[in-house]
């Protein structure tokens, strides 16, 4: 059951945040939540949402505004619901919800393949975090002879991850600041971190606590959607992955440079990539349900309104329907390196 509207929106707007001057959204929003900087520019309006996590709330998610940094590139919802709010929906979400297999999953993939390429191929044992790991699925498509441990607020995906062998060290990536103090943990060779970024309210804090974990020489591998992407940079507010409510911070390849001098670390490796497997089919649907929409979003809203009646969805208001674009390459995975010393 979703929390009550009295406790999980009693900071929230009950309207969006209406930007119409970076000069309005400076008076509004004190500063960017990584750089604090206070050059920021409106990107428009996002959709509310009734639909979190794989569950219908009681009142609608208002959608804020997207807003971007000029100083560090960070674009970021606003406003947004506290950490504290978003954990209730996360912990009460449908397990079903985020289910994926790693043959469906090319960031999974790739990283694999650059875990593997750390050390000695197929004889060095890594000592692997996952934060936000589900039910271990992508821990447990690696080399049974790593260490895996993992990070999960989902209580029941909690229980799936350690039937099936992870170790979960905490439920909130928040605990990773008490594991860096204590002397008795061991530290991570790698700790990996795939659509989880995107739903922090700080990334580089994020990375930040990641990071401090790591063993020096450690890398972090990290992938989330990048704001470069070409189908991003044309769908602009209308674009399918900052629509999702859950959605909060949103980087680029620039942005994760900037965040690397800022730690003390170094980027190793940057590949763009798509979220899912694309087929040839899946490309020229889901391009040719963008086009449409971009040309005409009302006619599409009012068509699929239509279907829904018919087929009697309860899935989120048309009104929030932005199309997917799975097959984009608008993803991006980066490897950050610990220094040695």
């Amino acid at each position: 059951m979703a929390p009550s509207s009295s406790v999980l929106y009693p900071s929230v707007p009950s309207a969006p945040l209406k930007v119409d001057s970076p000069a309005q959204v400076e008076t509004q929003i004190a500063a960017c939540p990584s750089c604090q900087g206070q050059d920021l520019i409106p990107r428009g309006q996002l959709p509310d949402a009734d639909h979190v996590a794989g569950q219908q709330l009681p009142v609608a998610l208002p959608g804020g505004s997207l807003v971007q940094c000029k100083q560090c590139s960070l674009q970021f919802r606003w406003p947004r619901p506290s950490k504290v709010q978003m954990d209730m929906l996360y912990e009460t979400g449908d397990v079903g919800y985020w289910n994926s297999g790693a043959d469906k999953r090319p960031d999974w993939q790739m990283a694999a393949a650059w875990i593997e390429s750390l050390g000695k191929p197929s004889t060095t044992t890594h000592s692997i975090l996952d934060i936000a790991c589900f039910d271990g699925r992508f821990l447990n498509s690696l080399d049974a002879r790593h260490e895996k441990s993992g990070i999960e607020i989902q209580p029941e995906a909690v229980s799936r991850a350690e039937d099936s062998g992870v170790r979960v060290i905490a439920r909130d990536f928040e605990e990773l600041a008490s594991l860096e103090t204590s002397e008795s943990h061991p530290r991570f060779s790698v700790v990996t971190a795939f659509d989880i970024l995107e739903h922090t309210h700080d990334p580089l804090h994020f990375i930040r606590l990641a990071i401090s974990v790591l063993r020096p020489g450690g890398v972090l591998i990290l992938g989330t959607g990048n704001t470069d992407a070409p189908s991003w940079r044309w769908m602009g507010n209308d674009y399918w992955y900052c629509a999702n409510p859950e959605h909060l911070s949103f980087i680029n390849p620039a942005w994760c440079h900037w965040a690397a001098n800022q730690l003390g670390c170094e980027v190793a490796k940057v590949s763009t990539l798509s979220h899912s497997r694309r087929t040839l089919s899946k490309v020229c649907r889901e391009t040719s349900m963008n086009l449409i929409f971009r040309a005409a979003p009302q006619l599409t809203r009012r068509y699929l309104a239509g279907y829904r009646r018919l087929v009697g969805s309860k899935k989120r208001t048309t009104a929030s329907y932005r199309p997917p674009w799975f097959s984009a390459r608008d993803h991006v995975l980066v490897q950050f390196r610990k220094p040695l010393g």
